[in-house]
């Protein structure tokens, strides 16, 4: 995710997958309905609003997205 300012973004399946994330828990109809990149606009006021990546980067299931920006973001 090439676009923030912040940084870019990028996604590892495996980091998720060895944290026992199943791809379908994501990749489904309400979160990120095809597994293509740039088919779902990934805004951080939506991830703070507990949708796409916030629904378990909430500080609860996963780091919270508010407060561990670098964890994503990378300058």
């Amino acid at each position: 995710f090439p676009k923030s300012p912040m940084g870019n973004v990028s996604f590892s399946g495996k980091i998720h997958a060895d944290a026992g994330v199943k791809c379908m828990e994501c990749h489904n109809a309400e979160v990120f309905p095809k597994m293509k990149q740039g088919t779902v606009e990934i805004k951080m006021d939506k991830i703070y609003a507990g949708e796409l990546c916030g629904k378990c980067h909430n500080g609860k299931r996963a780091f919270s997205a508010k407060t561990s920006c670098n964890r994503c973001h990378k300058r």
